[in-house]
């Protein structure tokens, strides 16, 4: 599961969601990707430490055992998942 956290205010955010969905899509069989607002959502935030949005948290076993943050490519957040993917 890829967990992206965001906020309706973060121009980021809005250029990370394009890509996030697309890569949901591709790999729809292996992942799944949430979207949690840190708004509406700040006890999450702060259980997971999230800091800067957006920020990809990435559980596998119900461990992150990923975090990316910040805008990225496509092709570097398939690097970043690769090992999930």
């Amino acid at each position: 599961v890829i967990v992206e956290y965001w906020a309706q205010w973060c121009p980021p955010c809005r250029q990370l969601a394009p890509v996030l969905e697309v890569i949901a899509a591709e790999h729809a069989d292996k992942i799944d990707v949430v979207k949690i607002n840190i708004d509406e959502n700040p006890e999450t935030a702060q259980k997971y430490g999230i800091m800067l949005v957006p920020t990809l948290n990435v559980f596998s076993g119900g461990a992150v055992v990923r975090q990316v943050i910040g805008v990225k490519s496509k092709a570097a957040l398939l690097r970043e998942f690769a090992d999930f993917i």
